[in-house]
């Protein structure tokens, strides 16, 4: 398994030429330390940072590095470069300066586990590449496009390392992996759909030369971190101002888990308010958060700073989310002197709490959403009773001052809502097995009714 990587820090920026491009900042983060903290989540140990023209800089920058592989070690290339590598030993060699997509790093990192040398390459001119915003890529005398990533002996990056040039080292360490017969990868043949994302995401290579280029590379990142297949307000209204939120956070410090605890507080805060009666006041906030709730998430995925710890954002939402309902419960109970608020929160909560783990068994079996299983899902789940749809259905009823109707129509919302993805759930369980199990599938057939 490789465990070791190496980047020659040599390119210059193109309005700056005595300043790397891979200390240029793209989404609240150097090029460089996001590079880095992405070869640490895909496994690597150890990684040499090789530069001729930028050592001393490279060296200051390394040091405020955060989340990053626990050995790094700045090489001056103007000096004769030994012993940091074994002749036999695979590496993982990455161009400086790019933007590049994890799932670049970790295809060409399992396609080199056999220890044949491999290189990332996008297909001829004649097809049209992405750069993650729809922008085609355009190279003057390469049949192929080298997609920043490759996997190289020791005895190659010696090779390169001994170059005096420092931008021709990386030509030469392809030069030498070819005439190693190295193999090459078709990026066109990674798997584009990302499960997390619920969508399909095209492979992002973008080079990053300049600060006026910056702007439009944080934009895309951005861009890259929505979520599909949500519900109406999360898709059409509020990621505007969750774009604006993050885009203003980038540059702070300010992590996706303080935005969660904020969140959690002020939902915990909503609660109080629909417990002690404060009903408009309460869901006037709880309108307001929602545009909150995907700040953290989006934030996370933009700086890399996605961990289990963040996973359990899913929990927190729905503690707030349920107490919103006994606390609107408790009031009303109060008001009316009736335990009829009780049992309907209840069951507003066990609904939606039975549609949640029935969706999270789905997707551990399947690793797709069931949302995101077909047309029919997509849709409904646009309309289906969320936190965000339940609490925007509640102003015809919070203006004309009918809370405990409100409350029953909460209910039967997330009972409709279960009973539909109950059904769809069946479906697609029943159409995956069939098509991953020729038994299932043989089973299905012979007991047709009709």
């Amino acid at each position: 398994m490789i465990s070791k990587a190496a980047i020659f820090v040599d390119a210059p920026r193109a309005d700056q030429a005595d300043a790397p491009r891979a200390l240029l900042q793209v989404g609240g983060l150097s090029l460089l330390e996001r590079q880095l903290r992405q070869l640490k989540t895909t496994g690597i140990d150890e990684v040499l940072l090789i530069s001729s023209d930028f050592p001393e800089a490279v060296q200051v920058a390394v040091q405020k590095f955060r989340r990053v592989p626990p050995a790094i070690s700045v090489i001056d290339g103007r000096l004769p470069v030994r012993g940091a590598w074994q002749a036999d030993d695979m590496l993982l060699l990455i161009e400086d300066g790019v933007l590049i997509d994890s799932r670049l790093i970790a295809t060409v990192m399992s396609a080199a586990e056999a220890g044949a040398p491999h290189a990332a390459f996008y297909p001829p001119r004649s097809v049209v590449v992405g750069i993650g915003d729809g922008t085609a890529v355009e190279w003057a005398d390469e049949d192929r496009l080298f997609a920043s990533v490759a996997a190289v002996s020791g005895a190659v990056l010696t090779e390169a390392s001994d170059v005096e040039d420092g931008s021709a080292r990386l030509n030469a360490a392809l030069d030498g992996l070819r005439a190693a017969d190295g193999q090459e990868i078709a990026i066109g043949e990674i798997a584009t759909y990302m499960p997390g994302l619920r969508r399909d995401l095209e492979i992002l290579w973008r080079p990053v030369s300049s600060q006026t280029e910056c702007a439009k590379a944080t934009a895309v990142l951005i861009g890259r971190s929505q979520k599909s297949v949500l519900d109406w307000p999360a898709r059409f209204i509020h990621p505007p101002v969750e774009n604006l939120l993050v885009r203003l956070a980038l540059p702070l410090p300010i992590t996706p888990n303080f935005v969660t605890g904020v969140s959690t507080l002020i939902g915990l805060g909503i609660a109080y308010l629909f417990a002690s009666g404060h009903m408009l006041a309460g869901l006037a906030l709880a309108l307001t958060i929602g545009a909150l709730d995907g700040v953290d998430g989006k934030l996370a995925r933009v700086k890399l700073l996605t961990s289990r710890i963040g996973q359990l954002e899913h929990i927190l939402d729905k503690v707030v989310e349920y107490g919103w309902y006994l606390a609107i419960a408790s009031y009303l109970a109060q008001v009316t002197g009736s335990q009829t608020a009780w049992a309907l929160s209840a069951a507003l909560i066990c609904f939606s709490w039975a549609e949640g783990v029935q969706g999270e068994f789905y997707r551990r079996l399947t690793l797709r959403q069931l949302d995101d299983a077909g047309n029919f899902e997509r849709t409904f789940r646009l309309v289906g009773a969320r936190r965000n749809t339940i609490v925007w259905a509640l102003i015809p009823f919070a203006l004309y001052e009918v809370w405990m109707t409100g409350l029953w129509f909460m209910t039967a919302y997330t009972v409709v809502t279960f009973f539909v993805a109950q059904w769809r759930f069946i479906v697609r369980i029943r159409d995956y097995l069939a098509a991953n199990s020729p038994a299932v599938a043989e089973n299905i057939q012979s007991t047709r009714y009709f």
